[in-house]
């Protein structure tokens, strides 16, 4: 898959009640005062950011970047790292959780390797799942909430 194909960057501003479902690869994320949302993303791999958001459902398939809340209320974030420098937080956020991306499409693991998520074998790297502790752990999965997104869309 050839890199200009991917999107480089995602925004979205003033969203409500929208769902986003972008099974591509992205190189950076920003998601700003947006309500009742639900976003889904292929692999990142610069950085994601959500900033004053109100309940809004964010899943990342796979990310080498920093993926960030901030001053959010009632977000859940469904995350995948990968690498040393990659880290989930939230800053000035409550009521906020996150838990890992158990997402999967066709074509996820060929656009992870395109975008460098391989060892020097051209195995794909295992996650390295870091969250900061001030933040909750979320017992729901990303195909749960994802899908019941999903089905309000379609009914």
């Amino acid at each position: 898959m050839e890199r200009s194909a991917y999107v480089t960057k995602f925004f979205a501003q003033g969203c409500e009640d929208c769902v986003f479902v972008i099974c591509c690869a992205v190189k950076e994320v920003n998601v700003l005062d947006c309500k009742r949302c639900v976003f889904v993303f292929g692999p990142t791999t610069d950085s994601t950011t959500a900033r004053d958001c109100l309940s809004c459902d964010i899943a990342t398939c796979a990310t080498v970047g920093a993926f960030t809340l901030e001053d959010c209320v009632n977000v859940r974030a469904f995350v995948k790292t990968y690498g040393n420098g990659s880290r989930a937080r939230a800053e000035r956020c409550s009521t906020t959780a996150f838990g890992t991306c158990d997402l999967e499409y066709d074509e996820l693991e060929e656009q992870m390797a395109s975008c460098g998520f391989v060892d020097a074998n051209g195995d794909l790297l295992a996650s390295t799942m870091t969250v900061s502790s001030e933040t909750s752990t979320l017992e729901s999965t990303a195909r749960e909430v994802v899908g019941h997104a999903l089905e309000r869309v379609d009914g």
